[in-house]
């Protein structure tokens, strides 16, 4: 029987841990915490005694041991409600920021011409690609109309208006529209 409100001790941790989580087919080998959920990010939390902690830091500790000071329990699955201890590991603030850098999860990281911002396909929730970007502008040139355009990306009109106008996408060398006019922009070296 699980505890009230995932309260629980060191000795039934791992017993809460097993029956608040879940085992499903598209994510393979995570156990889905179906307990709480502390944040936006996703993570869950429980009591063990009278300490709150997130539930991949519990599942941690109950099945592999103690977290040594300092040290961060990252995923190597990137499913922040995962609590498998197959897929947890220890790594300092350091690791786990290159972790999510190599892995494309973090939203400012060096781009490739060196600017501290991610651009373009790089930006972890980009919904366009340098391609649809360059023939997105050449259709908004022929005369089709923002809405058409959208329609046919599957995108909100603003994102393409932003994609024509150079407000998103400007590092995207071709013809920027305006409302009057078409300025052309060249790549920067």
């Amino acid at each position: 029987m699980l505890c009230r409100h995932e309260v629980c001790d060191a000795v039934s941790t791992a017993e809460v841990i097993r029956d608040r989580s879940e085992k499903l087919p598209d994510a393979p080998g995570c156990w889905l915490w179906l307990g709480a959920v502390h944040n936006r990010q996703g993570y869950g939390f429980l009591k063990v005694g009278r300490r709150q902690t997130y539930a991949h830091r519990a599942s941690y500790e109950a099945f592999i041991g103690k977290i040594p000071a300092g040290l961060h329990v990252c995923h190597r699955c990137d499913v922040t409600c995962c609590v498998n201890p197959s897929h947890l590991f220890l790594g300092t603030n350091q690791d786990n920021v290159d972790d999510k850098v190599r892995k494309g999860r973090q939203a400012r990281s060096i781009d490739i011409v060196g600017k501290n911002k991610a651009r373009g396909e790089r930006c972890a929730w980009a919904k366009l690609n340098s391609a649809k970007v360059l023939a997105v502008r050449v259709s908004y040139a022929s005369g089709d109309t923002l809405a058409v355009i959208a329609a046919r990306y599957r995108v909100s009109e603003s994102t393409i208006s932003n994609a024509v106008r150079g407000k998103k996408w400007a590092h995207i060398p071709g013809a920027i529209m305006t409302r009057r006019r078409v300025a052309t922009r060249t790549e920067a070296t």
